[in-house]
């Protein structure tokens, strides 16, 4: 009887909830985690155990400090409780408020643990009910402008939260970006983007992508113009090429935009190349790659552009200055909001 039953596998899903969920194990994981000197008995404070852990948390925090631009990194939150705990103190001490919002989907021992603390600290915590499953966030802010909303994603009953209307709310938009160029990467990433609900899905150009997203009528696409490769990716094309380009996919209905990289590359002049493209078609232009100067996005403000993208131009000296990261994000959205005001009924969108 036990061999006919039908055993638990990939081809079933679980639909328990309260945490138990199918997680996907990276194969590095399990190859350290038979390693000797991590299965050893638990005192971790025993040499042998201690040093390499102590050596596995210090590299960690290291490297993410250096890739974020942080200045401190947490690598000792035991569960979903205690980093609830440390998330809501972080957000409270950065915002100078003490209200948060605390959604009725997170596990109701995570907020427990959440309550316990705050008796002590003294935050606000507003409860905020669910509806259908998921997160209603209160229309008014008569409890206070919170410091931040803690919400749990797939929450408790399994459901999943619709974290990019909560952004939308703020006026802001969510964007992804699918980097692996593969046929297969793609269709993964534009699946993935649909699931959560982005606002903007960048992928390189494929008609099958287009088509998806628009059967779909929920996300925007913006393909990448151009020929594409090398890391980092460096742009190939002539201005005439890539405003022709644009025309073509401007006539593709499930086109929304574009995005151009004048500045990874050193043929054209990005002050001819983005000019050029803007005017071919009548569709919001996105710049992104290599944009780290205020005069490259006083360039991109004169051509015209929807907006522009930021990533290693705010990380660049991170190794030395840690908080260089945000004196140029304050920076560039001081500027930012400056030639707004120079140009009424224009706004230029920073994406970081």
């Amino acid at each position: 009887m036990a061999g006919r039953n039908r055993r638990s596998g990939a081809d079933l899903v679980c639909f328990a909830g309260a945490g138990a969920y199918d997680h996907e194990i990276p194969a590095a994981v399990r190859r350290l985690a038979f390693r000797s000197e991590f299965v050893t008995a638990y005192t971790p404070y025993q040499p042998e155990v201690a040093q390499g852990v102590l050596q596995a948390l210090f590299e960690y925090q290291t490297l993410l400090c250096r890739l974020s631009g942080v200045e401190v990194a947490n690598a000792s939150l035991y569960d979903g409780a205690s980093a609830c705990v440390e998330a809501v103190n972080l957000a409270v001490t950065a915002a100078g408020r003490q209200t948060v919002w605390v959604s009725e989907g997170v596990h109701p021992h995570w907020r427990d643990v959440v309550r316990t603390f705050a008796a002590g600290t003294g935050h606000d915590l507003v409860s905020v009910p669910l509806r259908n499953g998921v997160t209603e966030l209160p229309a008014d802010e008569s409890s206070g402008a919170p410091a931040a909303i803690l919400v749990q994603h797939p929450n408790y009953l399994g459901c999943l939260e619709d974290l990019t209307a909560a952004v939308n709310e703020d006026g802001l938009l969510t964007l992804l970006e699918i980097a692996d160029v593969t046929e297969a990467g793609q269709d993964a990433g534009v699946d993935l983007a649909l699931q959560l609900g982005v606002d903007i899905i960048v992928g390189t150009w494929r008609p099958e992508s287009a088509a998806v997203i628009e059967s779909v009528k929920q996300s925007a696409y913006f393909p990448f113009l151009g020929s594409l490769s090398g890391s980092p990716l460096q742009l190939q094309g002539s201005p005439a090429d890539l405003a022709a380009q644009m025309s073509e996919l401007a006539a593709n209905a499930g086109v929304a935009g574009a995005v151009l990289m004048p500045y990874r590359q050193k043929e054209h002049s990005p002050d001819e190349l983005m000019p050029s493209v803007i005017r071919a078609a009548d569709l919001p232009i996105l710049i992104a790659g290599g944009v780290e100067s205020s005069e490259q996005i006083m360039a991109i403000d004169r051509a015209g552009a929807w907006g522009f993208t930021m990533g290693a131009g705010a990380l660049k000296l991170r190794h030395e200055d840690a908080g260089s990261v945000r004196r140029k994000v304050l920076e560039t959205l001081s500027l930012c909001q400056s030639l707004e005001s120079a140009s009424p009924g224009y706004r230029t969108r920073v994406v970081y």
